[in-house]
């Protein structure tokens, strides 16, 4: 029913990428955001620009947009609630993306940029993405106990579980980090995150947990749209905002698409989606 939504917004995603990443380029060059090959671990023959992650962000922000023009999500009961998590999902995107902005033109310690990557994940769970059970060969895990209770003037916040922040943090800061770490070569990161994307987006329509196919498919459409200048001899790299944005988006994928479907699937296709990085 929604396979039509989702091809739209891959093909919006993929030209939004493919119009944008040009314009970035030139952005980039402006604001000195130039990777320089140093003979050592930087092997790219000639200077190139960084900052592909707006391109990325650009298409993903645009499609998701227009896909919320669709008559067709009227018709999906559950609607409400994943746009009011995909509001959060963008604002946490954001925040990490800035945070890679200003790390691939000015520098950023690494514990700075912990802290960005923490406080994006706070948002996630403040908006009710998040970890509370783990199942895994027919046993559920429940991570909602030990909670703790955060009184703020005068008032007392919702419960945090300790074990799902925690089990949350870890995965959101790995997936990030995960994906910068292995940002090295011409189309490696872009290139495995489109297969890692397309993967899970095909399991969350078999599943038919339609909220993560359509974030998947963004991500599936602006990854395909910049590989077309990330290819050998690459025209420009993702830089840390795009490769922040990869992991964190690929978390949120493997957390709502693991939210139906059988205990062994739920728990592995995210992880084994993910084997190769």
């Amino acid at each position: 029913m929604f396979f039509n939504l989702i091809m739209l917004i891959f093909a919006i995603s993929f030209m939004g990428c493919v119009l944008m990443t040009p314009i970035v380029t030139r952005v980039a060059s402006w604001a000195g955001a130039i990777d320089r090959p140093d003979q050592f671990r930087r092997i790219h023959r000639h200077a190139t620009p960084r900052l592909g992650g707006l391109g990325l962000a650009t298409g993903i922000a645009v499609s998701i947009y227009c896909g919320s023009l669709s008559p067709q999500l009227r018709t999906w009961t559950g609607a409400d609630v994943w746009w009011s998590q995909v509001g959060i999902v963008l604002i946490a995107g954001l925040v990490v993306l800035i945070l890679g902005v200003i790390d691939d033109t000015r520098g950023v310690s690494p514990r700075t940029k912990l802290l960005g990557q923490s406080l994006a994940v706070v948002l996630l769970y403040a908006g009710g993405v998040r970890i509370t059970s783990v199942a895994l060969f027919g046993a559920t895990i429940d991570l909602s106990t030990p909670a703790i209770s955060l009184p703020f003037l005068g008032e007392t916040l919702s419960s945090i579980s300790i074990p799902g922040f925690l089990l949350t943090l870890l995965w959101f800061l790995g997936c990030m980090n995960i994906w910068n770490l292995i940002d090295g070569m011409d189309g490696l990161a872009s290139g495995v995150g489109l297969l890692v994307t397309c993967t899970l987006m095909l399991v969350a329509i078999y599943l038919q947990n339609v909220g993560a196919a359509l974030l998947a498919a963004a991500l599936a459409g602006g990854l395909a749209g910049f590989l077309l200048y990330n290819w050998h001899p690459a025209c420009i790299f993702l830089g840390d905002c795009g490769s922040l944005l990869i992991g964190l988006l690929i978390g949120v994928i493997g957390v709502q698409g693991s939210l139906k479907g059988p205990s062994t699937v739920a728990i592995l296709f995210p992880i084994l989606a993910m084997g190769l990085p």
